[in-house]
């Protein structure tokens, strides 16, 4: 949003260096006109009072030269005078154009320039013969003082737009930052978060029409959750019923083909009763913002324990504690392994390990990893693969794991694996110790 701010700024200035520099190319033309306007008018005045003035051609140089000097003096020009054949009596100022005999008359009692920065010249023929040219010097400085004048006029307003434009064009990035990071931390997943409305422009329209769609999405999606909560859990009454009813069913035991139909019932019961308790855990953890109880805890002994009761899995690691849910912690490491059993192959191997102020917790399984499967989209609810879309599971397992890992602040990541599958988990930890194999 800086760069949006600068770009505004900017363009806020160099719109006003172009009107300025504009400005100043129109006033120099106006200004050169008016110089030669006027320095013409002037210098024919200048041309009758020297005519008027000079001494007869009969007079001596030097009288000439004098006269010369007194009309320089007086009047603030450069001037000389030629005779008939072109050859200088007189001069006084700078370097003027000699007269030429052959000159046609055209070239004379007239004023023009030579180039762009010389003053405009007059050259008067007298009664006498003799030829007297004129240019007409504007006052010292005049010109550089107007013009210095006018730049450091032109820098004040430069300055003073500037210092204008600043807080008006940070007011209005400053908005858009705070409305930029509203969405951020919607998108995060802080549903709570509204914009800050503030005028009543296109920005304050924009942070409305924002806080109005994540309101109602909001409420959306709790009302989602909780409708999802109440099913689930009004689920779990008739499955207790089922499996009450099935228990008090009376099938002759010694019949092997109803034995095993009803350890097929009663399997695919707790895997619904399994489910729903998964249904029930994300969603009371999108419900809440915190964790509702945090302790030490002793993560390779929780570790140790879970994995005790499947066979063909081995953990390693370090001793250290992290602070988080030790329900929510077993129940991560639980999923991690069964993900692992389930579509991957034994061993199974759990490493924990602290580094770095953090936990690092392993699972690599011996199976074919996650080929056919979104890494970007394995931790979502009910995605399962089309590598796994004939396993056993409904895709929960991975997006309980993420969330409990979100929950304690920690990340969670597929990593690359030569062979097998390989999640890794990174906590926060508060203490690491000796490493030791369980």
């Amino acid at each position: 949003m800086r760069q949006l701010f600068f770009k505004i700024y900017l363009a806020v200035l160099l719109s006003l260096l172009i009107f300025a520099v504009a400005s100043a190319v129109l006033w120099g033309e106006m200004r050169s006109q008016r110089e030669d306007e006027y320095l013409g008018r002037q210098q024919e005045v200048a041309a009758q009072l020297i005519q008027n003035t000079l001494p007869s051609a009969s007079s001596s140089v030097a009288d000439q030269q004098m006269a010369l000097e007194r009309i320089a003096h007086d009047l603030n020009v450069n001037i000389a005078i030629d005779d008939a054949q072109g050859e200088r009596i007189a001069r006084v100022g700078g370097r003027l154009p000699p007269f030429q005999p052959n000159e046609p008359d055209e070239f004379l009692n007239r004023h023009g320039k030579n180039n762009r920065s010389a003053a405009p010249i007059t050259r008067m023929r007298l009664s006498d013969g003799r030829v007297v040219t004129v240019r007409l010097l504007p006052p010292e400085d005049d010109g550089w003082t107007k013009g210095w004048a006018f730049a450091i006029g032109l820098l004040g307003l430069l300055l003073v737009v500037g210092l204008v434009a600043w807080p008006l064009s940070r007011r209005l990035t400053r908005r858009l930052e705070d409305l930029h990071h509203s969405v951020t931390q919607w998108g995060a997943g802080d549903l709570s978060v509204r914009a800050h409305v503030a005028g009543h422009d296109e920005v304050s329209m924009l942070a409305e029409s924002f806080n109005q769609a994540a309101g109602r999405i909001e409420q959306l999606i709790q009302t989602n959750h909780l409708l999802l909560a109440n099913a689930s859990h009004e689920l779990r009454t008739p499955l207790a019923r089922m499996r009450m009813q099935l228990e008090l069913l009376h099938i002759d035991e010694a019949d092997e083909k109803q034995h095993k139909r009803k350890q097929a019932i009663v399997k695919e019961i707790d895997e619904f009763d399994q489910m729903i308790d998964s249904i029930l855990l994300g969603s009371r953890l999108d419900a809440q913002e915190r964790l509702a109880h945090v302790e030490a805890v002793d993560m390779l002994g929780l570790v140790a324990e879970e994995c005790a009761h499947y066979d063909g899995v081995s953990v390693e690691g370090a001793v250290g504690t992290v602070q988080g849910d030790a329900h929510l912690l077993r129940r991560l490491v639980r999923n991690l392994v069964e993900n692992a059993l389930r579509h991957g192959r034994a061993p199974v191997q759990v490493h924990v390990a602290f580094k770095d102020s953090a936990m690092h917790l392993d699972v690599m399984d011996a199976g074919d990893g996650f080929a056919g499967v979104d890494t970007e989209r394995i931790f979502e609810p009910f995605y399962r693969g089309q590598a796994n879309s004939n396993s056993k599971g409904v895709g929960l397992g991975l997006s309980l794991v993420y969330k409990i890992v979100q929950h304690h602040g920690g990340s969670v990541a597929i990593m690359p694996a030569e062979q097998g599958g390989h999640v890794q988990v990174i906590l926060p930890c508060v203490h690491a110790a000796k490493s030791m194999v369980a």
